[in-house]
């Protein structure tokens, strides 16, 4: 037996699924958080922290390879039922249109994930000029923005949208050092530069946050704030930390997504 309600919904085609937890607050927010590689919707919902004023909704992804994940606008590994790789992209299209409609006292809708399905994140975010959707604001952790691939995707080749837009990473994840040279990526500090330059932020403001990552005082976290431009960015760096997604009592990841959120307009 599912431990939580499911959205079910057809999308291309095909049946998805997404598990969702309602606090009976009739909350004007909702946010859709996207697992990892390998993940499922009901684990990764179960390390979310609940609060009274959000609805907290986890699709499960399709399997992608021997994987269960996200499809992005440059790869071409794709489900056998996939007719092309924007599958998901519209997949998170039907699913906010889907709670808007389903959900009548949700009036914004914020899109987090992480790892694969931070990647997905960023393909929203590209393709909005392709794929319109509404969200209220972004968040990417552990996924940095893929360089433009020489079959396909150009993720610049059309205006994007400003948006809040909301990076979080480890100071160990997956350093820059070790990712750019194979040029599939930008690094972290262009990641962000990206989403400033199209949000239309120009300043940079530097701040050191009081957590205390899972009980390790030393393990601070620093955060970056955009400002002054059309939309907000921020980025987090989480010292200390490597590739994964923070769940103990002294610190969540999603204490950070949704600390953000509010100050670009969760729960105003």
């Amino acid at each position: 037996m599912m431990p939580y309600p499911a959205l079910q919904l057809v999308s291309d085609g095909i049946k998805r699924l997404a598990v969702y937890r309602d606090p009976l607050t009739k909350p004007a927010d909702a946010v859709i958080w996207l697992h990892g590689g390998n993940g499922d919707a009901v684990e990764f919902l179960n390390g979310i922290r609940p609060r009274v004023d959000v609805m907290d909704i986890a699709p499960q992804g399709l399997v992608t390879g021997s994987n269960p994940g996200w499809t992005n606008p440059w790869e071409s590994d794709i489900p056998e039922e996939a007719i092309d790789n924007l599958i998901d992209v519209r997949f998170m299209a039907s699913l906010e249109a889907q709670v808007r409609i389903q959900f009548r006292f949700v009036k914004r809708v914020w899109l987090c994930g992480f790892s694969a399905g931070g990647g997905l994140v960023w393909s929203v975010w590209a393709m909005q000029p392709v794929i319109p959707q509404t969200f209220s604001g972004l968040c990417a952790v552990g996924k940095k923005l893929r360089r433009t691939p020489e079959n396909a995707w150009k993720w610049n080749a059309a205006a994007v949208p400003a948006i809040p837009f909301v990076m979080i990473n480890g100071a160990n994840d997956s350093p820059d050092d070790e990712s750019t040279g194979s040029g599939e990526h930008f690094s972290w500090q262009e990641s962000y530069a990206q989403a400033r330059l199209v949000n239309g932020n120009t300043v940079n403001e530097p701040v050191v946050s009081g957590y205390s990552v899972c009980g390790e005082p030393s393990n601070l976290v620093r955060l970056k704030i955009a400002s002054g431009g059309k939309a907000p960015a921020a980025r987090y760096v989480v010292e200390g930390v490597g590739h994964v997604w923070q769940s103990c009592e002294s610190c969540h990841t999603d204490d950070l997504v949704i600390e953000r959120f509010r100050a670009f307009g969760l729960g105003w």
